[in-house]
Parts: structure tokens; C-alpha cells; sequence
């Protein structure tokens, strides 16, 4: 009964989530393949020693970048036509040469068809707890993510919730993948959430934390079946993000070493002129800042007060400092929770934003836009957060509360249990 776990290894988080899970269906038994189209991040497999197939067509650095726009709007189309088709196609063959009983995956959006394809069930961990329980109850946080005149003046409560019903009836990146579908014979997507949704989609959150009990979420059903596929199931699991190779490098250690407020950066899948507007603000502020600048180590300029390096493991240096600056996506957050270190953040997708506003709600951080990335309001929110201990306190009630669930094991038992059903 082999898993066969694709992640897009265009981002750091899916990635990491893959290896966890996998590492876990090993830990139970359950035969687990891994197998990518590759990306930014396919190196992460190599240095964590995890065996994988190569999947063709293989994805480019362009391509790679075309995942995080499309993620930082959705209306982007991730490949074209003929990419997506040899995407689904190569992926069917495989799970089809594999005798996969199952596929996983965090971001591989082409596994929506070529599961179907292949008859297989498609379990997905990449929306963690942006699912429809959450935006039927009008928790679609909306007002950092699209900050203007107008989302200004109508009122917050009814904004989310139009919002949330809005976002799963849209249909973007339908045409695109329907046209695969049509010509390789595979039941169509009936909107953009049935693309990211599986049949079963684990909510890699805990109940406490995100405010909806677990029979509630695990009862839930979709109540419109033009939109989504009427099997699609939630189940709770608990957290999932990064612990990947490597030890804090010496000069981190040294360099935060210091009474002065310790600030982590790190924000992997973004545009680099936002990295540089954060870096630019603490350069100016009393703060020891450790940069995680990944892909965009250059053009960043020099400061006393700035470390700038390269892959950083996060869940090592964190509990080093007082505060984590990202754009919050969801292993980020969950890995400042482990830490109990207060964040501040600024979403580039609705995914992210809701990640961050219930961490707000619950006294542990800020969630600021965009457009409020300026030198002032960043430099307000980095000295009210590290001045005022409520925030970490709220920090430490979180982490309790999260540290309660193992996130991978309980995806692959769940997955061992959907493979006996």
C-alpha cells in the first residue's frame, strides 16, 4: 500500500511537511515513496538523506518563482497548459508504475488531476488550517492582506465574511486545469478550493488554537457540491513544520550573545525588495537582527546590527530570540509557537494572513499589511512587541497547547487508516 509523497520543493514549508510526514509513515510501517518535479529547495532532500525520484518535466528556477506569485496571487497561472499536461501526465505513470495506493502532497497543484487520473485518494497539507469550517465561520482574514480605501470604511465582520464565502466559489486556475482534464479524459475541478483541497485534508492545527472543536471539524461535509468534490474530508492532526538539518552556526550564537533585543527574519518565499525594506528598518533600531535570507543573500547592505545568512534551521535560532519577523505561513508561525517567541507579520497571501491574525487574536503577535511595511509602523510594532511581555506570555500558552499533538505521526496514521478504509 505505497505512499508516494510529491512536494513542491519551490518552498522551504512543503518541503519540510513532505520529509516530517514521510519519516513518519516509514516510523509506522507504511511503504512511502518521495518523488518531485524539484524546485528552490529539492537540496533539503539531499541534506536530510531522503531517497526521491525525479519527476519530469523538471521545474525551472522561472518556475519555481511563478509557484510564489501565484501563491502571492492566485490568479497567476502556475504553468501553462502543456507544462501542467506533461505534469500530470508524468505523475500518473508513476503512480501507476509504483502501485501507489495513495499520493501526498504540499503544493504539487498538477497531483489534483493526475490522482484522479490514476484513482488514487489525494491527501493535502498545504491549506493547514485555511479550510472551510474556518471561512464559513467568517475567520478569512482579509483586512491586512487586501489593504485599501474601500476595505477601510465597510465594516471588518462583514468583509471577512463575504470574503470567506467568495474565495470558495471562485474559479480560478479552473480553465487551465480543466483543459487537462477534458483532454486526458479526468473528472474536471469544480473550483480554485477544489484544486488545493483533497479527499482528505488534514488540518495541521490544534482545536485550542484555531477555535473550532474537533467533532465540529471532523463532522463537517461541503454543503455545495459544485464547488467541492462531495468526498473531500478534515481531520485534525496537530502541527507540522520544519526541524531540518543543521546546528546554529558559531557566529549566530556569538552575535546573539547580547541584552539587547534579538530579532529572527526570515521570509524564504517572498520578493526581495520586502526583505530589504525589514533589514533597512532594524539596520536603524537598537535590535540585534539574524537574517534567513536564503534566496536573496544579495543587495541586502551592511550593518553592525545585521547578520545576514544564507539557510538558517529556524526551530534552533528562534528559541534564541525575542521576536520573529515573516510573512506567515503556517510552518513559520507554528515554529515561532514552539519557540514562544512573539511575531509580527506581513502577509503576501489569505493563507497567511489568517495564519497570523489567529495568533493575534489570541495576544501572541501582530499581523500588519503590507502597505504598512514603512520604517515608522514596523518600527512601532518591533518596539511595542519586544517592550510588552503579554506578548510572550500568550506565546507560552500557545506552544502548551500545540506541543499536546504530533502533527506528522497523526497525518500518517491517517493516511493508514484511509488506505484500510
Amino acid at each position: 500500500m505505497t505512499v508516494v509523497c510529491v512536494p513542491n520543493c519551490a518552498f522551504l514549508s512543503e518541503t519540510s511537511r513532505m520529509i516530517a510526514i514521510y519519516r513518519s509513515l516509514e516510523e509506522i510501517g507504511v511503504p512511502a515513496l518521495m518523488a518531485t518535479h524539484g524546485g528552490t529547495f529539492e537540496f533539503v532532500l539531499r541534506q536530510e538523506g531522503i531517497p526521491y525520484e525525479s519527476l519530469e518535466p523538471r521545474v525551472t528556477e522561472e518556475e519555481s518563482r511563478q509557484y510564489v506569485d501565484s501563491v502571492v496571487d492566485p490568479r497567476n497561472p502556475i504553468l501553462d497548459t502543456d507544462k501542467l499536461e506533461a505534469h500530470v501526465r508524468s505523475e500518473m505513470g508513476f503512480f501507476q508504475q509504483r502501485g501507489a495506493r495513495a499520493a501526498l502532497t504540499g503544493f504539487t497543484l498538477s497531483a489534483a488531476l493526475s490522482a484522479r487520473g490514476a484513482g488514487i485518494p489525494l491527501v493535502v497539507t498545504h491549506l493547514g488550517s485555511f479550510v472551510p469550517p474556518a471561512l464559513e465561520r467568517g475567520m478569512f482574514a482579509f483586512a491586512e492582506y487586501f489593504d485599501g480605501p474601500v476595505s477601510g470604511v465597510l465594516p471588518r465582520a462583514w468583509v471577512d465574511g463575504a470574503a470567506g464565502w467568495l474565495f470558495q466559489r471562485v474559479r480560478w486556475q479552473t480553465p487551465l486545469f480543466n483543459a487537462v482534464a477534458d483532454k486526458l479524459r479526468i473528472d474536471p475541478v469544480r473550483s480554485t478550493f477544489d484544486i488545493l483541497m483533497g479527499d482528505l485534508t488534514p488540518v495541521t492545527d490544534v482545536p485550542e488554537i484555531l477555535g473550532i472543536p474537533e467533532d465540529e471539524m471532523e463532522a463537517w461535509r461541503p454543503s455545495d457540491t459544485r464547488y467541492l468534490r462531495p468526498n473531500a474530508r478534515l481531520k485534525y492532526v496537530g502541527a507540522i513544520f520544519a526541524r531540518l538539518f543543521g546546528q546554529v552556526p558559531e557566529d549566530v550564537s556569538d552575535f546573539l550573545h547580547t541584552e539587547k533585543p534579538k530579532v529572527f527574519v526570515s521570509l524564504s518565499s517572498s520578493r526581495p525588495e520586502y526583505l530589504g525594506q525589514v533589514v533597512a528598518t532594524l539596520a536603524d533600531m537598537d535590535v540585534r537582527a539574524v537574517v534567513a535570507a536564503t534566496v536573496h543573500e544579495r543587495g541586502l547592505g551592511e550593518s553592525d546590527n545585521i547578520l545576514v545568512k544564507g539557510y538558517l534551521p529556524s526551530h534552533r535560532v528562534m528559541p534564541m530570540c525575542n521576536l520573529a519577523i515573516i510573512h506567515g505561513g503556517q510552518g513559520s508561525v507554528q515554529t515561532a509557537i514552539s519557540a514562544g517567541i512573539p511575531l509580527i507579520g506581513f502577509p503576501l497571501q489569505p493563507e497567511q494572513n489568517f495564519n497570523l491574525r489567529q495568533v493575534e487574536r489570541h495576544g501572541g503577535g501582530c499581523c500588519l499589511s503590507l502597505r504598512s511595511l514603512k520604517r515608522e509602523k514596523l518600527r512601532s510594532a518591533v518596539d511595542r512587541v519586544t517592550r510588552d511581555e503579554s506578548y510572550r506570555s500568550a506565546m507560552i500558552r500557545l506552544q502548551a497547547w500545540q506541543a499536546a499533538r504530533d502533527g506528522p505521526f497523526e497525518v500518517a496514521c491517517a493516511i493508514r487508516s484511509l488506505l484500510r478504509d
